[in-house]
């Protein structure tokens, strides 16, 4: 009798599983895929090279120092590797010595994280990058919480919420794997919810009516391409195969 409990249970759980992922696939217009590693190890080494730009021209800086005297509400933050909350840190009247003071590094937000493979590649190679993931399909965003918890793991936020609805304006790196129709309706809003010099990072698709500082073909089978874009620039597009 308690093994027939069992087993409705266990059927109950994978059909809410199964319809929740059908349900947000085609809300979302498509199903949410894991990125490859060798997708991943490009986006991370050109996160890696656009950040050391953005550090030598003062994007941001020391974490006790410039960051926090800016207005952003996200400067210098305490992160939870699952929960939702983030917490500023308080001010304390102990003086730092400038050379112990750590810097500051790139707040990196992935519009529809997913099962969060990108996301979490990038917190744990990347540091000390700071990185959230915002995913709106409930069970890829409790898998990807379940894995930030996995040994080895690096601080990383994954929120729960409309990557069409979210803030942009304090990232300083946004990387995008998704689709046509996402892009084309994320195109005029990360014109007007960015700061001009946010790099942008698109892989397989580009973004409608942006020119590309770079494009970069993937040695994968699918010869995918990744579109580098910075906010108020307007470059040619460059080809460069690895």
């Amino acid at each position: 009798m308690l093994s027939a409990a069992i087993s409705i249970l266990l059927l109950i759980m994978a059909l809410f599983v199964l319809l929740s992922i059908v349900y947000y696939s085609w809300r979302n217009g498509i199903s949410p895929l894991p990125s490859s590693l060798i997708l991943r190890r490009q986006v991370e080494q050109e996160v890696k090279r656009l950040a050391a730009v953005q550090q030598a021209i003062g994007r941001y800086a020391a974490a006790g120092k410039e960051s926090r005297s800016t207005a952003s509400p996200l400067a210098a933050p305490v992160y939870d590797p699952v929960h939702i909350g983030i917490q500023q840190r308080t001010s304390s009247s102990t003086t730092v010595a400038e050379d112990k003071v750590p810097v500051q590094g790139p707040l990196i937000i992935e519009a529809g994280s997913g099962w969060g493979t990108m996301a979490l590649h990038l917190a744990r190679y990347c540091q000390p990058c700071r990185v959230v993931g915002i995913e709106n399909s409930l069970v890829p965003l409790v898998v990807s919480r379940l894995l930030a918890l996995l040994p080895g793991r690096a601080p990383i936020r994954l929120i729960r919420g409309d990557m069409y609805e979210y803030a942009y304006e304090q990232g300083d790196l946004i990387v995008c794997y998704l689709f046509p129709g996402a892009m084309t309706r994320l195109n005029p809003i990360l014109r007007e919810r960015t700061r001009p010099g946010t790099y942008i990072i698109s892989v397989y698709f580009a973004l409608p009516d942006w020119e590309p500082e770079q494009v970069i073909t993937c040695q994968d089978v699918h010869r995918t391409r990744i579109y580098i874009y910075r906010t108020g620039s307007r470059v040619y597009k460059v080809e460069k195969r690895v």
